[in-house]
């Protein structure tokens, strides 16, 4: 092309043209013509900064450095913010040599444009160059992470590792450098300068040492000669998984499958991946795949029997284990299998008998010996033990494994020292197993030798993964020394690093209350609740430090409300809660602040049963007086009852710091007595009729809402004992009906009320413990029917009053619970303890005939009822008790 012709041409072009004309020809390598052209260029656009920097590229690739700077120079002085004239600079100053200037030009360029790759590429090898590493690598991740194709950055990253001795680091980057670009052979250098076939020697070596992590280098290195490899990629593969990286180990061998298809071996390493990663019917499929290609394979079928075992599928197990055993009877690995299984299973002396056999086909199999000698520790044949140990040293002398497992012997004897020398021997030959110096750290603790001790737990403390036992063991060697801090703080480790563990739970406790660390250790426990696994045994811990403290029973008592909703009521759980229970009794300045019970209590008696409604009102008291503050007890009573009963009641709730209030029921529905109430034979409160008493619950029923707006009341038949706190009852669910009681018990006169009585809901309840939600807008309304039902239809009523409010409220009862409603007839066989260990019992009622205070009562509730009133007789003088007493006795 000619000059008059360049000069035609680029009259014709804009300066992007121009740019990209200039590009074209120095990507062909006509560096001169693309010279001439942007010449031509800046002849008609001066001040192109950006042709000034592609002319100087032009100059600089043609060696003409002077004319490469003064246009790198002035597309700087045209736009000082133009960062393409600065990392021209650079690349000007460092083909001179000027690091320095080069370094200052780029980062003058990366300050206008800090997201230009080339520029940090640029920066990154004179930092390689200048061996100024860190810096080399800052800039080169930088590179990958705006261009991660750029195969020139992983290629320097590699270099930089080498020179930090990253080696696996360095291999990654080349590996990179390599997958990027196939071809790039500097990279492969770099790898090794060993034909292929020596690589692969060299790391079926290492593989065969097992040194897995210098095999799959090599193999890596392999697979970047020749990707495709299939040998390379499964041993990759199990060099993964030996390495226990089994996600990745499952996606090399996915892909190698998806490649080679069904390759026995491939099979078998998939089928072990998947079964440790607990997806074992993955493994199942795997191996049954490679059973089809070769069923003679012992390894394919004791590995497809430990799959089965592990989803306790024990029969297919069997089988295969079985299968083994039938292709080599002459190999103890069938019998092995059939030996775990059967431990597995509970059946001790089958799994020793077949440990026996494979110690007889197979002496030199370590594992059976120890595996039997553990056996025989379980089942506390300690000499027999002993005697299989002793056995396996004679022909494993130097073998960690079997001296480590024979020191447990002696521990099961408790021989501190004779397993601190099989310990001792272990040691030397594993100088670093920290498992074996924990043990030891434990033992010279037991014996006593606290200076050894101390010397292991020194050594142990430059470690940087100790085994969980070790906090364990430290805590108890700081116990023992008395330095309570240091003991916490390895308690705490403990704990956190193995929850389920129990020693540590106790462990945990007695540091606590010796180190006095209280709130530090409620931290501490605090942080594992939400592992649904533990959290049970951790509110037990929490509630032993909150018991310790004494001051926050209440918040004790939440946490075994916890409990009780998280687990089924233990024995000891209800034994706690009963003592807290207590406490919070006996404490009573120091819980002055629990919440009252919200829910409004009352009791309906009269002149006959005025003494079993103060014994009830008094098993109230005893179990919920800080709940009942400020917080009345209505006593609901005709005149003549509360003339005879209103000094007593008030004395008693003197003496208790208690509130009673009384209602005189005739003063609020005038003519009640004047109503004609059936109290013929029934089986309300015993004797031969029924007390008028009976039907007030129904008459107060309506003025709840009266007496206390907006709330809830609970009324409590006078022959009951309150067993607890009920606090529970302000939660009642009433599902959306007016009131809540307990069911009746399933018998023919149940039956026979519900059909005579016509009750649709086909459900009768006990009118014994009633709930109320005066607010309810049908409550009012509905005990007026009852009232009416009772009043001009008694003489039909079986239960009387009872079967007026299942009549009136048929459909519209909440079930309540049996534990406010707990039946306990003369005849119920539970003694007093089971009562209170149960968990079902809040309150008891004491129905049916003979009642508890009649001398032909045989019954426990006999008992227990005179207990409490002896127990009342402290607070209320004898005159009161023996008024009362006698009105009952009359009454009988």
């Amino acid at each position: 092309m000619s000059v008059q012709n360049l000069s035609q041409y680029s009259r014709e072009l804009s300066v992007q043209e121009c740019l990209d004309r200039g590009a074209s020809l120095l990507k062909e390598g006509n560096i001169q013509q693309a010279i001439e052209i942007y010449q031509q260029g800046l002849q008609y656009h001066t001040n192109s900064a950006s042709i000034y920097f592609k002319l100087g590229i032009a100059f600089l690739e043609q060696g003409n450095l002077s004319e490469a700077y003064d246009n790198f120079y002035k597309s700087v002085a045209l736009e000082a913010d133009f960062h393409w004239g600065h990392y021209g600079l650079g690349l000007f100053f460092a083909q001179q040599g000027k690091l320095s200037e080069a370094v200052d030009a780029y980062q003058q360029a990366l300050t206008l444009n800090p997201d230009d790759y080339l520029i940090h590429q640029k920066l990154g090898e004179i930092f390689l160059d200048q061996n100024q590493l860190d810096l080399a690598e800052q800039h080169l991740f930088n590179v990958i992470r705006l261009n991660e194709k750029f195969h020139w950055a992983y290629y320097r990253l590699g270099q930089v590792y080498e020179r930090l001795l990253k080696l696996d680091e360095a291999k990654n980057s080349f590996l990179k450098a390599i997958e990027i670009e196939p071809d790039f052979q500097l990279a492969k250098k770099h790898l090794t300068s060993e034909s292929f076939e020596e690589v692969i020697t060299k790391a079926d070596s290492s593989f065969n040492e097992q040194n897995y992590q210098q095999a799959l280098t090599m193999y890596e290195v392999s697979l970047a000669f020749h990707s495709q490899h299939y040998h390379s990629m499964l041993r990759k593969g199990e060099c993964l998984f030996r390495l226990k990286k089994y996600s990745e180990a499952e996606q090399t061998l996915l892909i190698v499958n998806q490649q080679f298809g069904d390759q026995f071996w491939l099979l078998i390493c998939l089928g072990e991946v998947y079964f440790h990663q607990s997806k074992t019917k993955e493994a199942i499929l795997s191996f049954e795949k490679a059973i089809n290609l070769d069923n003679k394979n012992l390894w394919c079928w004791h590995l497809l029997g430990k799959s089965y075992q592990t989803i306790n599928e024990y029969q297919q197990a069997n089988i295969c284990f079985n299968k083994v055993v039938e292709i080599d009877p002459h190999n103890a690995l069938g019998y092995l299998g059939l030996a775990e299984l059967a431990k597995e299973q509970g059946n001790k002396s089958e799994a020793q008998v077949y440990w026996c056999k494979a110690i007889e086909i197979q002496p030199q199999n370590k594992w059976s010996y120890i595996s039997l000698g553990y056996s025989y520790i379980e089942d506390k044949k300690i000499e027999q033990a002993e005697e299989v140990f002793n056995q396996a040293i004679s022909l494993f002398e130097k073998d960690f494994d079997v001296i480590f497992a024979a020191a447990h012997a002696y521990l099961a004897k408790r021989d501190w020292t004779q397993s601190a020398q099989m310990l001792e021997k272990a040691l030397l030959i594993c100088p670093d197993n920290e498992e074996v110096k924990v043990r030891l750290l434990e033992l010279y603790c037991y014996s006593g030798n606290l200076d050894k001790a101390l010397g292991y737990f020194n050594s142990l403390k430059i470690t940087t993964t100790p085994p969980h036992s070790y906090y364990q063991a430290v805590a108890k060697l700081f116990c023992e020394l008395g330095e309570w801090e240091k003991a916490f703080d390895f308690a705490a480790e403990a704990i956190l690093k193995e929850p389920t563990n129990i020693h540590n739970h106790s462990l945990f406790i007695k540091v606590v209350r010796k180190s006095k660390k209280f709130k530090e250790a409620l931290n501490v426990i605090e942080q594992e609740f939400d592992n649904q696994e533990i959290k049970t045994s951790f509110l037990l811990i929490k509630t032993a430090i909150l018991e310790q403290l004494i001051e926050p029973i209440n918040e004790a008592r939440q946490c075994v409300s916890l409990m009780k909703k998280e687990n089924s009521l233990s024995r000891d759980l209800v034994i706690c809660e009963n003592r807290l229970r207590l406490k919070e009794n006996i404490f009573s300045e120091q819980l002055s602040q629990v919440e009252s019970i919200k829910t409004k209590i009352f009791y309906c008696t009269d002149k006959a049963y005025s003494l079993p409604t103060l014994v009830s009102i008094f098993s109230l008291h005893k179990h919920n007086k800080h709940k009942l503050k400020n917080n009345p007890i209505y006593v609901v009573a005709d005149h003549p009852t509360l003339e005879l009963i209103k000094e007593a009641y008030q004395v008693l709730a003197h003496n208790l710091n208690l509130i009673i209030e009384f209602i005189d029921i005739e003063s609020l529905f005038k003519g009640l007595s004047d109503y004609k109430l059936t109290t013929g034979y029934g089986v309300f409160t015993g004797g031969d009729s029924l007390s008028r008493t009976a039907y007030y619950r129904l008459f107060f029923g309506q003025v709840l809402n009266d007496i206390s707006p907006n709330s809830r009341w609970l009324y409590i038949d006078s022959d009951t004992i309150i067993l607890d706190s009920l606090e529970e009852i302000d939660y009642l669910d009433f599902n959306g009906y007016p009131i809540a009681a307990r069911r009746e018990r399933p018998k023919s006169e149940i039956e026979e009320a519900i059909k005579t009585n016509n009750l649709k809901s086909g459900k009768y309840y006990n009118s014994g413990v009633i709930a109320f939600d005066s607010t309810h807008p049908q409550l009012t309304d509905l005990l007026n029917k009852a009232v009416r039902i009772a009043v001009e239809e008694g003489h039909k009523l079986l239960y009387h009053d009872q079967c007026a409010l299942n009549i009136a409220f048929d459909g519209q009862i909440a079930d309540l619970s049996p534990r406010f409603n707990d039946f306990y007839p003369p005849y119920d066989q539970r003694t007093f303890d089971e009562l209170l260990l149960s968990d079902q019992s809040l309150i008891i009622h004491l129905l049916d005939r003979p009642k508890p205070w009649d001398s032909l009562n045989k019954h426990q509730g006999s008992i227990l009822w005179f207990q409490l009133l002896e127990d009342m007789s402290r607070f209320l003088p004898a005159k009161y008790l023996y008024k009362l007493f006698e009105v009952l006795q009359a009454s009988i």
